[in-house]
């Protein structure tokens, strides 16, 4: 399916599943901390084994959307034209505005560099 698209929708494939990934990470943190506070207080080991369990369809699902933004990375390179370049020009730029035109109050911007020291 991947593989038939042209760049523009290459372009909002890559930034779907970008978007999912981000999801993942989120939530893959927050499915760690459930599992590893539920193995430290260790009241009830179906609790434990259910955080396992999650953990394991999380891995699973975050395995998927990796794979897929591997399978666009190679029809971008593997496309006529300059699809790789663009797809990739093209996030940077996103990225590159969303960071300079944010606004930051002083305490958001202590937070960044508090976070960015550590």
């Amino acid at each position: 399916y991947i593989r038939s698209q042209s760049i523009m929708k290459l372009y909002v494939i890559y930034n779907i599943l970008d978007v999912l990934d981000k999801m993942c990470n989120s939530f893959g943190q927050d499915i760690c901390d459930a599992t590893n506070l539920s193995i430290r207080t260790a009241n009830n080991t179906k609790q434990i084994f259910r955080n396992i369990i999650v953990q394991f369809i999380y891995s699973c699902i975050h395995s998927v959307v990796l794979y897929c933004q591997i399978i666009a990375f190679n029809v971008a390179l593997n496309s006529s034209g300059a699809s790789l370049f663009t797809l990739l020009t093209s996030n940077q730029f996103v990225e590159v505005k969303g960071f300079l035109f944010k606004k930051f109050d002083k305490n958001n911007l202590f937070q960044i560099v508090c976070n960015d020291s550590i």
